[in-house]
């Protein structure tokens, strides 16, 4: 399944990626008060985290291990090998689910430090794959993984920031469209 995905076209799966971001946000908005939706987003974290673990590392083999701790290093041997575009990607894609879910289970009440300790959840589970995967064996240890992981982690927090306005808004029009429509009666009455 991993390698299906991995294999498909990266615009395509771009637009997927902000169809989920878009599609989960909508949901929330309008299941955000009911506890299964509640209990549906702790569920996609469980399966974020699992699913980043399974892909970083039980599906590589063993036997090298080494490190490249150079900042934006992908840019540069992608000049040379354009696949290496698609592991960026994929690098981002991974945890854009994470990044939008996860502000969802926290509090309300800390929505600014909820999108903090979302990025910083990004960033240490990324950190900490890496560090396996170089402990482990299990292929290449990257700076550029750890950058655009968390990278895909801010993505879905925006994802979240942006529907959390949206609904704001949504619900301040329907107030404004209520009162307007409260006062055109109370005129027509009079």
């Amino acid at each position: 399944m991993v390698h299906y995905i991995y294999a498909k076209p990266l615009f395509p799966m771009f637009l997927f990626a902000l169809f989920c971001i878009g599609a989960y946000g909508f949901l929330n908005a309008l299941f955000r008060d009911k506890k299964w939706m509640k209990f549906l987003s702790l569920a996609g974290v469980i399966l974020s985290v699992l699913a980043v673990v399974y892909i970083t590392l039980f599906t590589r083999g063993g036997g090298e291990h080494p490190i490249i701790l150079k900042p934006f290093y992908s840019f540069e041997a992608a000049k040379e090998q354009r696949e290496i575009y698609r592991s960026v990607f994929m690098n981002w894609f991974l945890y854009v689910p994470l990044g939008i879910i996860l502000p969802y289970v926290l509090s309300k009440k800390h929505k600014n430090i909820n999108i903090l300790f979302t990025v910083f959840i990004g960033f240490a589970l990324s950190a900490l794959v890496e560090y396996l995967q170089y402990a482990l064996s299990l292929g290449r240890s990257e700076t550029d993984d750890v950058i655009f992981n968390t990278l895909g982690a801010v993505t879905g927090a925006l994802g979240y920031l942006l529907c959390e306005y949206l609904v704001r808004k949504e619900t301040k029009m329907k107030k404004n469209f209520g009162d307007l429509q409260n006062l055109i009666l109370s005129l027509c009455a009079e």
